[in-house]
């Protein structure tokens, strides 16, 4: 169950059934701790069908979201979240940290390498770092590529990756990161969140590695909600060689 922080705003999306945009009675109605229901909040359409509404919780406990339209009456999801006035929102307050990772992924022009794509019910992923390594097993000559991190809608069709988990007594999960695809993922028009270059030139060891993203300071982790998802992309231009890429998320 996710912990929400009291009197604090707290923003709920959710992925239309149809992937329509323009539904104007998506709304989010809140049931508080003592069963009422509050004034129903509509929401608002952010891209790609993707709605997102915002309340602030007034009342410690336990609390019940539900998401409803009346003229797409399909759409229909409820989820519930604990009201607390403190929480820890970052990697150490969380208990179960998973490593969703892909090795010796071959570089290629525009390429998907990989995906972490929340195929959960009522959960979130919430994704602290992410990083890139030349995977040097011979020699190369090779140049600066860049690496982009995205938002995706789907999840595609590829090889599934065993997650590690940081703690082992955390409940095992199947199917969320995948790569080697013969169905794409589709990427979010204008999500980009992070970029790097990496050298492929394996004399530089220097820069074997790479951070393309990293929850400190005022930067939060990335929340990916149901049906959302986190890929890397490669930019236009090929070289040679393979990389790695860690992913490291907590789920609440």
């Amino acid at each position: 169950m996710q912990r929400v922080k009291l009197n604090n705003s707290f923003f709920v999306r959710y992925k239309e059934v149809d992937g329509l945009q323009g539904v104007s009675d998506l709304t989010l109605t809140p049931t508080d701790p003592s069963g009422v229901d509050r004034t129903p909040i509509l929401m608002s359409n952010l891209w790609g069908g993707i709605y997102e509404g915002g309340f602030i919780p007034d009342t410690i406990g336990h609390w019940f979201l539900r998401v409803s339209s009346t003229s797409h009456p399909k759409n229909q999801e409820s989820k519930d979240y604990w009201v607390s006035s403190e929480i820890t929102d970052s990697p150490q307050g969380d208990n179960n940290i998973y490593v969703g990772k892909v090795i010796l992924s071959a570089v290629n022009s525009n390429k998907i390498h990989c995906n972490l794509f929340n195929n959960l019910s009522g959960n979130t992923l919430k994704v602290y770092k992410v990083i890139l390594s030349v995977n040097a097993n011979s020699a190369i000559t090779g140049h600066s590529i860049g690496f982009q991190l995205k938002r995706t809608s789907s999840k595609g069709t590829g090889a599934d990756s065993s997650l590690v988990k940081l703690n082992s007594g955390a409940t095992d999960l199947f199917d969320l990161f995948n790569y080697d695809f013969t169905i794409q993922p589709n990427l979010v028009d204008n999500s980009e969140i992070a970029s790097t270059c990496l050298d492929m030139e394996e004399t530089r060891s220097g820069r074997y590695q790479q951070v393309l993203f990293e929850s400190q300071g005022i930067t939060s982790p990335i929340f990916l909600y149901p049906n959302e998802g986190l890929a890397v992309q490669q930019e236009a231009l090929k070289s040679s060689g393979y990389i790695n890429i860690f992913y490291y998320f907590g789920v609440v």
